[in-house]
């Protein structure tokens, strides 16, 4: 998305964070609101400028050694950027392997990431739009994970650091991303006496506390000065109208809504919730933080005005939460290969079949036949195994009334026109 990377051109080859130099451009397709004082501001935070900022450079440096335009735009630029959400993503899944090695075999372990990485819609925000962020986020969740076992295997000064750090910039990404905190906070807490000894354990270290809160502040004021500079003022909310609900969260539409839900479009999520009713046996000291985590982003993600989160493939707001969620994923295919014994291998088959649907899915959407924010079970039943339009597509299709929901009002979609 061109508003996440717009700060990097504007900084380093325009000199403009006003934004003023794309009236002489063609790249006004940005999202920005208007201050009190008439200064653009961009929509979104700079976290993901900074994650994207090594391949920019790179692709900058090609665009200077191979004559290309250096505007931040050309092929250079597109291609590194490119490389950065897959390079993320790989690193992600790689940490996650690292993490489930320690509790589960790897067996379990392989279906995992084969399911993650090639049967759920994070294929799709890896390799087509992957400058979304969501398989960075991914990156720094699993990330968090294991500084968050190496800390309390030993909790050094260093990781300390590198917690708060982590943790400013997983919000300086994705605001909602604040939620990455229950982590560190409750990693290892298993009932009442061990959540008391926990917090003895943050009262007898609140130095490390006060460098973890710093360290994130320290990350953030980055945005803030930019609000500063443009604006006047510290703090600035950008996102204008657009606002939780949180007396009207959407829960059962965002996983069994036919216009966008989890489970209707990345199926094999399914069964990572089937494996919460096995996660406690393989992964006792991550089992409450896993549960807690689970119910504040479902509640939070349900919460936000746009549900569906405009035109996208399957649920995005959720895939974040995927870094957490193969654990249990890991678990149900443990207990299946246990069953199994002999036969463990039809697993593989099983999840490759999940493969074969995400991908043929992804053609239908890349065509539009899977429509991307219009879509009713009469829709979705009529293009089940096929890759031509039906005669009478649009008569299903129900698109959203974005005018109703920014005010918290319920909708249920308005017919397309033929």
């Amino acid at each position: 998305m061109k508003c996440y990377y717009s700060y990097l051109p504007a900084t380093f080859i325009y000199h403009d964070l006003t934004f003023e130099y794309v009236d002489s451009t063609m790249r006004q397709n940005y999202f920005w609101e208007t201050a009190a004082n008439g200064a653009r501001v961009q929509k979104v935070s700079m976290g993901m400028a900074i994650l994207y900022s090594p391949f920019f450079f790179i692709g900058h440096a090609q665009a200077y050694l191979t004559g290309e335009t250096m505007d931040g735009w050309s092929v250079p630029y597109q291609f590194w950027l490119g490389i950065s959400s897959i390079f993320y993503c790989i690193l992600g899944l790689w940490l996650s392997s690292r993490i489930l090695t320690r509790f589960f075999s790897s067996g379990a372990v392989a279906l995992s990431i084969l399911a993650i990485g090639l049967a759920s819609n994070l294929f799709y925000y890896t390799t087509v739009e992957g400058m979304l962020g969501h398989a960075y986020s991914l990156c720094l969740f699993s990330l968090m994970l294991e500084l968050t076992i190496r800390f309390y295997q030993k909790p050094s000064w260093r990781i300390t650091a590198f917690i708060g750090l982590l943790a400013g910039l997983c919000v300086l990404v994705r605001p909602s991303n604040i939620i990455i905190v229950i982590i560190p906070a409750l990693w290892g807490v298993t009932n009442w006496q061990s959540a008391k000894h926990r917090f003895l354990f943050w009262w007898q270290r609140i130095p490390k506390i006060i460098l973890m809160v710093a360290l994130a502040l320290l990350v953030y004021f980055p945005q803030f000065a930019y609000w500063k500079y443009v604006t006047g003022n510290w703090l600035f909310y950008s996102y204008g109208h657009e606002r939780f609900y949180f007396n009207n969260p959407h829960i059962l539409s965002t996983f069994v809504s036919f216009r966008k839900g989890l489970f209707i479009y990345t199926p094999i999520i399914i069964f990572a919730f089937a494996g919460f009713f096995f996660l406690k046996k393989y992964v006792q000291t991550g089992f409450t933080t896993i549960v807690i985590y689970t119910v504040v982003a479902i509640y939070m993600v349900s919460s936000w005005w746009c549900w569906w989160y405009g035109g996208s493939y399957s649920l995005r707001a959720y895939i974040e939460s995927f870094a957490l969620w193969i654990f249990p994923l890991a678990a149900f295919f443990e207990v299946c290969i246990k069953a199994l014994k002999k036969k463990a291998w039809l697993m593989f088959l099983f999840v490759f079949i999940f493969i074969v649907h995400n991908s043929f899915q992804l053609y239908q959407y890349r065509t539009s036949l899977l429509h991307w924010d219009s879509m009713t079970f009469d829709a979705w039943k009529n293009i089940q195994f096929k890759t031509d339009f039906p005669k009478d597509r649009n008569k299903h299709l129900r698109a959203p009334e974005y005018e109703k929901a920014v005010l918290g009002l319920e909708e249920e979609g308005k017919p397309i026109e033929p």
